[in-house]
């Protein structure tokens, strides 16, 4: 409990600014675009903080997404604002299930409920990295200072906000209720640990979440292995951890079996190659209390890189192995071992992992918040070893040894990054409590607190409180500011393009941003629907963009050039009608270069919109007469890049199911419009009416889950066009709906269902029972 005020306390001291209604969000990644540069008030310019982009492009946005949508009473398992609509559940990293997300983002407003996890993560992390430490042996003083060093840690600081922090946070209480499973193991502990395997799956990020599955197998391992007589038998333990597993995967089966299906589709694994190491010289943020710069001030990389786990934490980590419990700090040792092998590509462990299929392709920086957690283990018996010293003066000398050589190699550490600061670009310098000389000072001060914990006269009470207290002023000073805070108004500001091509268009159609007039994924906060998008996109949306964008990793980017150089119908059956450009740019030069299919239809000064003058309809009918079957996706992405194909008079149907044989000519009659359309995030509705047989296009992505229904009854839903969605049609009027009904989503679920009623079973059948006794 004290352990859990500390931690609140610091956290919430460390972002003193929520207190007075501000959000911690980098605002500059969206207004520094030009959309924004006739707006006052906001910045033009990055700011200073080590942040990519996917705090404002995805992981708000795509929160605040899911958030309003439960608080309007639905559930937003679809994305249709990007990338012509993508699995928002299965596309796992937005957490939408993850359950502090769907209590903060689906009860509270975005922004007040994107703060408090701000708030949370380090509490979480801190108080479970106490609880473990606890079980193998530390004192109270050294779990305290473990909580602080890894709830403060450079992992869960620079990753604030992603899923990676959300997903690491939970590794420490996975390894607690491990080893209390190893000793007892009762259905309870079965129940919990199940829990805590399961809720990192949840949190969403399906490349830290195995490295957490896979150091929590090894300490499962390790119990199995190094047992105590008075625990349960081996064979027990064992399948009490095979049962919480299987639980596990069942609860997240809901989350598991959705991101499956959409990593197999996604273009990422058709791209292979392995992921290299972190440079090894990006080890040494490990003594860099820097993380307002991408490169900081000593010329680090900190974005998804930082490992600080504050100086204490370095200092005492290696008096670890003197603790008694040599097995489990061993364990540590090696574990710390292992996954810096991996993370910086040092000797054979790496190259192993670079020729695992699939493990090949997960970044080794991921590994990272396992080597935080192992280090701040070791620290914390390390703590214990030298407060338990004062009993046991022989071993006094050789603690002063250990430790006077760590603090030695710390200091060599920040010695070496300097140096390397001089030979490289680096940032700005720091603010004061951040440079290398207070660096230094902690450095000297966490020697001094060993020697007061362990040699000098001091009463007990003393030595620990200053052991703490340097440990909270070394981590919530390197936290702090990493981001900077900002009025909820001004996260997503007015933007008067936007509000002004609202007014003059309410129909359903897309935009997109050419040549980055404004910031990726923006369309999500501002209820536009884009023909782009900053996701991993599946192999379909990438063969459909490749050709009229720039791919910039997992994001497709219209190139002005590209676009015009392009002469088929693409970007008329994806439905993109608006293209954005910046006023004055080589990107509007561009399109106003033709005049046949861009016209010029707003220009506040900051942004030229154009208006694509051949786009077809979200929703349009094409003769079924005229239907050109296709037997591959090869085919249907030919014959959608073949210029004197004509969308809006013939469509490509397949592969799949195709159009019902005929002995119609083709035909040259116009189709009536699709009325009445209405498209929500897992439903679309519309009516139709046609003289003849008709392929209903649907410009939206062909996915497996979606639906198609006609006057109320289910019917064959055909891809077309390449990847987008069609259903056949007889003449008459009709009521068309496509509606989003996963079965992967819905098994999921049962699973999940399933798996949590045993869950609460094995929790409250024993409690029942004993009061039922009594």
């Amino acid at each position: 409990m004290q352990a859990a005020v500390v931690l609140a306390i610091a956290s919430i001291a460390e972002q003193w600014r929520l207190l007075v209604g501000r959000v911690p969000f980098p605002n500059d990644l969206v207004t520094k675009f030009p959309l924004f540069r006739n707006v006052s008030g906001v910045p033009h310019r990055p700011g200073r903080h080590a942040e990519m982009n996917d705090l404002a492009t995805q992981w708000f946005s795509f929160r605040d997404y899911a958030g309003r949508s439960l608080r309007e009473g639905t559930f937003a398992l679809w994305n249709s604002r990007i990338l012509q609509g993508e699995p928002l559940l299965g596309s796992s990293e937005p957490g939408v299930l993850y359950p502090p997300n769907l209590v903060l983002f689906g009860t509270l407003p975005g922004h007040v409920a994107w703060s408090i996890g701000f708030w949370l993560r380090p509490v979480l992390g801190g108080l479970f990295a106490v609880l473990l430490a606890r079980v193998v042996g530390a004192s109270r003083t050294g779990a305290l200072v473990a909580g602080i060093a890894f709830g403060f840690s450079g992992f869960i600081v620079g990753w604030g906000g992603w899923p990676q922090s959300d997903t690491v946070v939970w590794l420490p209480l996975a390894l607690y209720a491990v080893h209390r499973l190893s000793r007892a193991p009762s259905p309870a502990a079965v129940a919990g640990t199940a829990v805590c395997l399961a809720l990192p799956v949840l949190a969403g990020h399906p490349e830290v979440a195995p490295f957490g599955a896979a150091a929590t197998a090894a300490f499962a391992a390790h119990r199995a292995v190094f047992r105590d007589a008075e625990w349960a038998p081996r064979r027990q333990f064992l399948g009490a951890f095979a049962l919480a597993v299987t639980l596990a995967g069942g609860l997240a089966a809901v989350q598991l079996l959705p991101t499956l299906e959409w990593i197999s589709r996604l273009h990422r694994l058709d791209a292979g190659g392995s992921v290299p190491a972190v440079p090894l010289h990006d080890a040494l943020s490990f003594v860099s209390r820097d993380a307002q710069g991408d490169p900081n001030s000593l010329g680090l990389d900190v974005s998804g890189v930082a490992s600080y786990v504050g100086v204490v934490a370095l200092v005492f980590a290696p008096l670890g192995l003197l603790h008694r419990n040599r097995r489990d700090a061993v364990f540590f040792l090696v574990l710390a071992a292992v996954t810096a092998q991996l993370v910086y590509g040092l000797g054979p462990l790496f190259w192993v992992s670079q020729h695992l299929p699939f493990v090949g392709s997960i970044p080794n920086a991921m590994a990272i918040g396992v080597l935080e957690v192992s280090i701040v283990v070791l620290a914390a018996m390390g703590i214990t070893v030298a407060q338990r010293l004062r009993a046991q003066p022989s071993r006094l000398r050789v603690a002063t040894y250990i430790v006077g050589g760590s603090v030695l190699c710390t200091g060599v550490a920040l010695a070496v990054a300097v140096r390397y600061a001089h030979g490289h670009q680096h940032g700005p310098s720091p603010d004061w409590f951040r440079g290398v000389p207070v660096t230094a000072l902690f450095i000297v001060l966490a020697g001094v607190a060993f020697l007061l914990v362990a040699a000098a006269r001091t009463p007990k009470s003393v030595a620990p409180a200053v052991l703490v207290v340097i440990a909270l002023l070394d981590s919530t000073s390197y936290a702090y500011g990493h981001l900077p805070f900002v009025r909820a108004d001004q996260m997503y500001p007015p933007a008067p393009a936007f509000t002004e091509l609202h007014r003059l268009d309410q129909s359903a159609y897309r935009i997109a941003p050419v040549d980055a007039a404004y910031s990726r994924n923006l369309e999500v906060m501002y209820d536009f629907d884009s023909g782009t998008g900053y996701d991993f996109p599946t192999s379909d949306a990438a063969r459909l963009l490749d050709p009229v964008t720039i791919y910039f990793g997992i994001s497709y980017d219209l190139s002005a050039a590209k676009v015009v150089a392009n002469r088929d119908h693409r970007l008329d059956v994806m439905n993109l009608k608006y293209l954005f450009t910046a006023a004055n740019s080589q990107a509007e030069r561009t399109l106003a270069g033709q005049p046949d299919r861009f016209v010029s239809v707003l220009n506040d000064g900051a942004v030229n919109v154009f208006e694509n003058k051949t786009v077809l309809p979200r929703a349009f009918l094409v003769p079924a007469a005229n239907a050109r079957p296709a037997g591959s996706v090869d085919a249907a992405f030919a014959a959608l890049a073949d210029p004197a194909f004509a969308p809006a008079h013939e469509v490509v149907v397949g592969p799949g199911p195709a159009v019902a044989p005929t002995n119609e000519s083709p035909t040259t009659v116009e189709l009536p419009p699709v009325s009445d359309l209405r498209a929500g995030d897992i439903e679309v509705t519309m009516t139709a009416e046609t003289p003849v047989r008709a392929v209903l296009v649907l410009s939206q992505a062909s996915y497996p889950g979606w639906k198609v229904y006609v006057d109320g009854e289910p019917n064959t839903m055909l891809r077309v066009d390449g990847m987008f969605q069609g259903v056949e049609l007889t003449p008459g009027r009709h009521t068309v709906r496509f509606a989003f009904e996963s079965g992967t989503v819905r098994l999921g679920a049962v699973l999940s269902l399933l798996s949590l009623i045993i869950v609460l079973g094995l929790t409250l059948v024993p409690v029942a029972r004993r009061r039922r006794s009594r």
